[in-house]
């Protein structure tokens, strides 16, 4: 009943935010610290020629000079600072956040540019009657075969009697299965739209879309192997090897600074567009994720809320990623002071981010997503028997279970 699904609802809300509330607040109180490594300097002398002195760029310095300051020791020590709630909450996202980023940003940003490029190789085109015809007979066929599947998945799902621990066992073993369907159905529903397209409504075709979505794909190309090119050259070395986009803002700021500004801007929320394809690509091969697509005036209201959420998820990793990536642009900002200071060198986070091991995965799994893509560069729906015979195992399971 409706009642008993609200309930149901409302305790598993309530538990998470409890959950939550209470890891939080253990955290908080044994690791809200930052340790923020330093170097210092001393020097102990009394003269006004030695020491610290005041240095004017272009001056020359004398021998006695030079001297003095090869003797000065550079210690390197460590300064522990206290972070505030909201700074630590915020971090700890940001943690949280990342694996997700990592995995969906480097699957989208080879999958990006390369499904806006294939929309316009298989754009659809005029068919004659005869074959229009023979191809809604395919989709027919194909559609009827999901129908039956659908059905006997529906039955397998009616668990009457059983409890509330049982069907959501039940439901894990039935999660992969359900989203090989669900991505069978819409490959089914885009295959249909381009077949009206071909023939039925191809006067009300608009043969500029394929262009933008070529266009868009090319400039998608470049930002995305702009992308990896400054993760290799400029974030991975412990030296930079050379500033790359650093050097592109800066020089945008000498004659019109709101450029540069921009530019950040394209090149962070391209990210975001990354991570949300990354895992809508994720969930079309490896089926261990749902599937949410987005579309003009047919997008349902869990797949809006869920691409949101994962918007929200990234946005911080995202903030921090560039905060990285573009060190030499935001130098002496106060996102440099919190997120490249305070949350980086929080306690228990710091070495996933020193050693940057999100970034090597970021490049690593777009390494691996562009072999696979070139072997596979187009979604293929799910084989029709393979879900019809898990369905009848997992039948026999349940039935061979109830017997015993």
């Amino acid at each position: 009943t409706k009642t008993s699904q609200w309930g149901e609802a409302l305790k598993m809300e309530l538990g998470t935010v409890a959950m939550a509330a209470a890891l939080l607040t253990v955290l908080y109180l044994t690791c809200a610290k930052s340790n923020i490594p330093m170097r210092a300097m001393e020097a102990n002398s009394m003269s006004t020629s030695q020491g610290f002195q005041a240095y004017v760029d272009g001056t020359t310095l004398s021998t006695a000079e030079v001297t003095a300051a090869g003797e000065i020791e550079v210690q390197h020590i460590t300064l522990t600072l206290a972070v505030s709630l909201p700074v630590y909450t915020t971090g700890l996202t940001s943690f949280i956040g990342w694996f997700g980023f990592s995995i969906f940003t480097g699957i989208g940003l080879i999958a990006l540019p390369l499904d806006l490029i294939l929309a316009f190789f298989h754009r659809p085109k005029f068919i004659s009657a005869d074959v229009y015809a023979i191809q809604k007979l395919c989709l027919q066929r194909r559609s009827m075969e999901l129908l039956e599947v659908g059905r006997a998945m529906k039955a397998n799902m009616d668990h009457p009697g059983m409890s509330a621990w049982e069907r959501k066992k039940q439901k894990r073993l039935d999660f992969v299965t359900l989203n090989k369907f669900k991505q069978s159905v819409y490959l089914l529903e885009s295959d249909m739209v381009d077949l009206k397209l071909c023939h039925e409504d191809y006067r009300s075709y608009n043969p500029l879309k394929p262009l933008a979505k070529l266009v868009l794909g090319c400039i998608a190309s470049v930002v995305s192997c702009m992308w990896i090119f400054h993760i290799a050259l400029y974030m991975l070395p412990p030296t930079p090897l050379v500033p790359f986009l650093n050097t592109y803002f800066l020089w945008f700021d000498r004659w019109f600074p709101l450029f540069g500004t921009i530019s950040v801007g394209i090149f962070s929320s391209y990210l975001l567009a990354c991570a949300v394809k990354g895992c809508f690509k994720f969930g079309m091969r490896c089926f261990c994720l749902a599937l949410h697509p987005m579309k003009l005036h047919a997008t349902y209201m869990n797949s809006l809320v869920f691409n949101l959420g994962l918007i929200l998820l990234c946005a911080i990793p995202s903030v921090q990623f560039c905060d990285q990536a573009f060190a030499d642009y935001d130098r002496l900002t106060a996102l440099r002071t919190l997120v490249g200071v305070q949350i980086h060198y929080l306690k228990g986070m710091s070495v996933v981010w020193d050693y940057n091991i999100f970034v090597y995965a970021i490049l690593i799994i777009s390494l691996l997503t562009t072999a696979v893509l070139i072997a596979k560069p187009r979604d293929r729906a799910s084989p029709v028997d393979g879900i019809r015979k898990k369905i009848e195992r997992q039948v026999r399971d349940k039935v061979q279970g109830n017997s015993v």
